[in-house]
């Protein structure tokens, strides 16, 4: 049994690492409406699907809202597999899963769940490392007051399962992860060194301290607390925080709280070299903003209701290069569409949402140049219907295991491949007989796979650069790149 649980676990590993479709389709909008009035049928809900270039916007006609918050799954072909609001969940079908996916308190359920969670980045969800088509969902809870905001919050996984019917059953129901005074910026997420499993960053609310979590072969599970930067003590406004596509940087941003930067290690899961900004401008009522890295992470775009901005990350002084993108040119579709919330997308644009109900995005299309090259457009992407404010999370899933890093699990004693460059044939020397080795082309194409050797035929491929996925008979396993000439 255990021989075939580390055959499943090793193929799973190959298998995520370039997994690629995860967050294709963008769920939002409102409950459909009966009325067929011209007015009426600008309601109902929105998909934005990114297996097309441009995207394919769809009506779809559901019962579920959603505020700020979404969060949705596809599978590797990019088909949508179910979405959540909050508080609901449903499939790709639009029927309910179940109603009551969450711990609110009654206060909270009655002020939100009836149209949608209203806090950006509330939950986020990952397909499990070891078993197909199981699905691991990170949710939020208010249990106190509203008028106690931030007080007992609550951290659950729940876990669900697609089977071959296409049907959704929940297998494990809000299991408590963390307990802990979060801010209404929730979470961040990276992969770690290992390209596989997963870091994710929960900061806390009145205070400089970070809540840090793992997802693994066994699901989400609490880490560590760190404390670093400043510590603030007001909550207003709504923000953003993110971990740049390539997993070195993690910022977040209120008006009130200003701008954080710190470091991140991909292989400790721990923050380093923190930098403060206060916030450039009277924050006054100011309280929608928004956050995001360029694809290339070479630059970082803040957004504050009428203005947008871009910071170079790679520059000696972030703060002073901080350069003037655009200001709100008024247009008004219904209500003022404002800048708010952003969300980089497997395009490699930029969208951005608005903080009042709008059919409209706003869109950096090409976000890696610098200054007005970046292609900021206003209110240049509709939708099929309005949308009440909702952006959805998604880490960046494509990101792949730091090159050279040997993972955690190998217990400090690195794997050896040799020769590198090869023309015929390489071998691997680990501290543990081979259980496995998968070797992919850098567009995750598989060419071979070998089990139970430590020597790897390579004459029959092409030249160029390939990447090695080892797993050990211990279930150590490891990433490494290797050229073959």
């Amino acid at each position: 049994m255990k021989s075939l649980l580390l055959i499943a676990f090793c193929i799973a590993f190959s298998i995520q690492s370039f997994a690629q479709k995860e967050d294709y389709v963008w769920v939002m909008g409102y409950e459909s409406n009966q009325d067929t009035s011209e007015y009426a049928q600008r309601f109902g809900g929105t998909n934005i699907d990114f297996n097309t270039e441009p995207p394919t916007i769809t009506k779809v006609l559901r019962e579920i809202n959603f505020g700020i918050s979404s969060s949705s799954i596809c599978d590797e072909d990019g088909k949508l597999v179910f979405y959540f609001n909050g508080c609901s969940l449903a499939d790709r079908q639009d029927k309910y899963i179940t109603k009551k996916i969450h711990k609110h308190n009654d206060a909270v359920i009655q002020s939100f769940c009836q149209h949608g969670f209203n806090f950006p980045q509330a939950n986020i969800i990952f397909k499990s490392l070891v078993e197909p088509k199981v699905y691991h969902l990170l949710h939020y809870s208010i249990r106190d007051n509203l008028t106690l905001l931030y007080v007992n919050d609550t951290l659950y996984e729940t876990i669900l399962k697609h089977d071959d019917n296409d049907e959704i059953e929940i297998i494990q129901d809000s299991k408590v992860v963390a307990v802990g005074k979060f801010s209404s910026m929730r979470y961040a997420a990276v992969k770690k060194t290992n390209g596989i499993d997963w870091w994710v960053a929960v900061p806390a609310n009145k205070t400089n301290d970070y809540t840090i979590l793992e997802f693994t072969s066994k699901g989400y599970g609490f880490v560590k607390n760190e404390t670093i930067g400043t510590k603030f003590i007001d909550n207003r406004g709504v923000g953003q925080s993110k971990f740049s596509p390539d997993g070195k940087y993690y910022a977040k941003f209120t008006p009130y709280e200003g701008l954080d930067i710190f470091d991140f290690s991909r292989n400790t899961g721990s923050f380093s070299n923190a930098q403060h900004f206060d916030f450039w401008k009277a924050p006054e009522s100011v309280i929608s903003s928004g956050l995001e890295f360029s694809p290339d992470s070479r630059f970082l775009y803040i957004s504050i209701l009428d203005t947008l901005w871009q910071f170079e990350m790679h520059a000696p002084n972030i703060f002073e290069s901080k350069t003037f993108i655009a200001a709100y040119d008024g247009f008004v579709d219904g209500f003022n569409a404002y800048f708010f919330l952003m969300q980089l997308a497997p395009n490699n644009k930029i969208y951005m949402t608005s903080p009042n109900s709008s059919r409209y995005m706003h869109t950096i299309h090409y976000p890696n140049k610098k200054g007005q090259a970046c292609d900021f457009r206003q209110h240049d992407f509709k939708l099929a219907t309005y949308n009440a404010f909702t952006m959805p999370y998604f880490p960046n899933y494509r990101l792949g295991p730091a090159v050279s890093v040997i993972d955690e699990n190998v217990n400090a004693i690195q794997m050896v491949l040799y020769p590198n460059p090869a023309s015929t044939f390489i071998k691997i020397i680990a501290h543990h007989p081979i259980k496995s080795a998968i070797i992919f082309t850098l567009d995750g194409k598989m060419v071979k796979s070998i089990s139970n050797t430590s020597d790897i035929e390579i004459a029959d491929l092409s030249n160029g650069m390939y990447i090695l996925n080892i797993c050990l008979e211990d279930g150590s396993k490891s990433v490494l790149k290797f050229i073959k000439e």
